[in-house]
């Protein structure tokens, strides 16, 4: 199993898949060996996420970016929890298309899918933010884009920012 998907499995979608939880199993040796300051170039100039041994850990993917420029999207497992949560709330949602979209639907929507479907998510430490209720705060006013089902709507209607994801 890879690192990315182990991380996924032991941590939870949104822990970073870096650092001494993320060692790369059966791996004897490095082809190089970079110093720290090699690796922070590596990292924030080439885009690259380094794999180095780490006294008393082994060999670990030592840090975990994406290739994008957009710094809400730097971090491998912020984009990999809003990928989640988008493809998550756009199934779990899909029998909102056929109904009425009254705001009954809205509501039931809110409480019964969404709300403890983050709420959950919160619990096990995906989102920052202490308070649950501030986390999920937005909530309400994002039900306008279930209308059209349009999940990339949502996430942001509900709040859902790279600053609120765990690291």
């Amino acid at each position: 199993m890879g690192v990315y998907a182990r991380t996924d499995l032991e941590r939870g979608i949104f822990k970073a898949p870096a650092g001494t939880a993320a060692a790369v199993r059966g791996a004897l040796e490095t082809a190089a060996s970079f110093t720290d300051v090699q690796h922070t170039d590596l990292v924030k100039n080439g885009l690259v996420n380094g794999i180095r041994r780490e006294p008393g850990a082994g060999i670990v993917v030592a840090a975990s970016r994406t290739l994008s420029t957009d710094t809400r999207w730097w971090f491998v497992n912020v984009r990999l929890l809003f990928n989640f949560v988008k493809t998550s709330l756009r199934d779990g949602l899909r029998f909102v298309r056929q109904e009425p979209h009254t705001e009954e639907l809205r509501r039931n929507v809110r409480l019964n899918v969404v709300t403890p479907f983050l709420l959950a998510l919160w619990r096990r430490g995906a989102f920052t933010n202490p308070r649950w209720r501030s986390s999920l705060a937005a909530a309400g006013a994002a039900f306008a884009a279930a209308r059209e089902a349009r999940v990339d709507r949502l996430c942001d209607g509900l709040g859902l920012r790279h600053d609120l994801v765990a690291r």
